[in-house]
């Protein structure tokens, strides 16, 4: 095997990834080299200890872990195509579901925002708050990809 820069530059960005991998915090209960479905699972543990306990340190912490393997995996998919890429949206939407779950245990909604569940269906898929508060994540997701679209819009009919 003749070793190229290219090659070596895959190995090191490979290993660098399996050793952030390994870095799981004390107190999570996962084992190094966790994958995301494994990461779900244990973020449902670990909501129905909290309904139980009211300790939310774990979750929090769980939650930050989440959100890091969300923006990884946003970007793999980005660099995939075919077979690895639906496998990894497949992975996107348990992990999405289980920050969602998370997240109304927590109570982290939009409180400045009120959406009724029957006309808003896209924003109460993923859940409100009783008075009709959107998730804070989910609305931020919204805001983003209106912004885009708008500029996008704005753009394209100025002719820029």
């Amino acid at each position: 095997m003749k070793l190229t820069t290219k090659l070596l530059k895959k190995l090191i960005k490979e290993e660098l990834q399996k050793v952030n991998e390994m870095q799981v915090y004390d107190g999570s209960g996962l084992s190094h080299g966790f994958n995301n479905l494994e990461l779900s699972g244990k973020i449902y543990d670990e909501i129905e200890a909290y309904e139980q306990s009211g300790d939310d340190a774990n979750l929090r912490a769980l939650r930050e872990t989440a959100l890091e393997r969300y923006r990884k995996l946003k970007y793999d998919i980005s660099q995939a195509d075919g077979f690895e890429e639906e496998n990894l949206n497949q992975e996107l939407v348990f992990l999405d579901g289980a920050t969602d779950a998370l997240d109304l245990a927590l109570k982290l909604f939009r409180k400045k925002e009120r959406h009724d569940p029957e006309s808003d269906s896209d924003i109460a898929a993923h859940g409100l708050s009783p008075e009709g508060h959107p998730l804070e994540r989910r609305a931020k997701q919204r805001d983003k990809k209106l912004s885009k679209s708008f500029h996008k819009k704005y753009t394209k009919d100025r002719g820029w």
